[in-house]
């Protein structure tokens, strides 16, 4: 799996770019990695599975010199320190324990070995400051690792860099926009061409990654809600179906109102529960229909306080953006 999110992450492909691909001298290029195991490769991590343990900053995902380790997490882990985490969240309801679904763990695993990996690339062509500070939207060190403040996610469907970081929470649709970016990919055509991958070899990572996603404040309740706006014009879309399900049986369908509000209730429901992942299917006639998973596993080098990305469980509602169907 290590190998395979090297080769999904790395390679720009026309999905992972949006069918814009790779511009080189004015030319649309596809760029397909396929990472192998090799004894006279770079420098691999250990790989470990986690899981039924107690999790502490120890057991992070990291790639340094003295110590390369990637975690497998899955399953039950234990937080200790459960009571310094926001009263909202999963681990301070359940009391220091979370799960993380098998399916979630190998995304997860995937994108954090691709991530870690790439700061051998970053350090080889771009220098250790470049490595360091995630191309300048982290900390200055490898032991200051947090994300500046103000840096942002692109928006809608840009790319968003596997390398770098945000202050602020990971979009629903990070997995399908990240990707290693264009500069970073031609740098490893670059190294090639001039025979100096040995460099792998001599340099090494010394990073340990964390993040400190912004600290969600927002009141959880036990219903869905949300608002549904037209891309273009900002307005509110009524009759809007929104399906809630979970493992592709339907639990409940209503329709926006005049506002473009929704809320799914049901008896079933409650704060602990309703933090477990569902999709929300929001469908109407002349859009292209957009499928929303409520939480979404954050990246292991991403974790501080927060574990899950959850949308449309709060009082506050979350918006969603339906685009309107082009016709030629």
């Amino acid at each position: 799996m290590a190998l395979e999110g090297i080769n999904i992450y790395w390679s720009r492909t026309d999905k992972k770019t949006f069918n814009k691909g790779t511009d080189i001298h004015g030319e649309k290029w596809g760029i397909f990695v396929n990472a192998v195991q090799d004894e006279n490769g770079m420098a691999a991590p250990k790989i470990i599975y986690f899981t039924n343990a107690k999790n502490t900053t120890f057991n992070r995902s990291h790639n340094w010199e003295l110590h390369r380790e990637l975690y497998y997490k899955t399953g039950y882990t234990y937080y200790s320190d459960w009571k310094s985490y926001n009263k909202n969240t999963i681990v301070y309801v359940t009391k220091g324990w979370f799960y993380s679904d098998p399916k979630e763990s190998d995304l997860d695993f995937k994108e954090t070995s691709a991530h870690e990996i790439g700061h051998q690339l970053l350090l080889t062509y771009g220098g250790r400051s470049y490595s360091y500070t995630h191309k300048s939207t982290s900390g200055p060190t490898w032991i200051q690792q947090d994300p500046l403040p103000g840096t942002k996610y692109p928006e809608n469907t840009e790319e968003i860099d596997l390398m770098k970081y945000a202050d602020e929470e990971i979009p629903v649709d990070y997995h399908d926009r990240v990707v290693l970016s264009k500069e970073d990919s031609l740098s490893i055509i670059w190294l090639s061409k001039i025979e100096i991958l040995s460099l792998f070899f001599i340099f090494s990572c010394i990073l340990s990654c964390s993040h400190k996603n912004a600290e969600n404040n927002r009141e959880i309740v036990n219903y869905y809600n949300g608002i549904v706006l037209d891309k273009n014009s900002i307005t509110a879309l009524p009759n809007v179906s929104v399906k809630c399900s979970l493992n592709n049986n339907v639990i409940k369908t209503v329709l926006t109102d005049k506002r473009g509000h929704f809320k799914i209730s049901d008896s079933s429901l409650n704060t602990l529960n309703i933090q477990e992942q569902r999709k929300l299917i929001f469908y109407k006639e002349g859009y292209v229909s957009d499928t929303i998973y409520t939480t979404q596993r954050i990246p292991q080098y991403r974790q501080t306080k927060n574990l899950n990305s959850n949308h449309f469980i709060y009082k506050i509602p979350d918006t969603l953006y339906l685009q309107k169907i082009k016709f030629e």
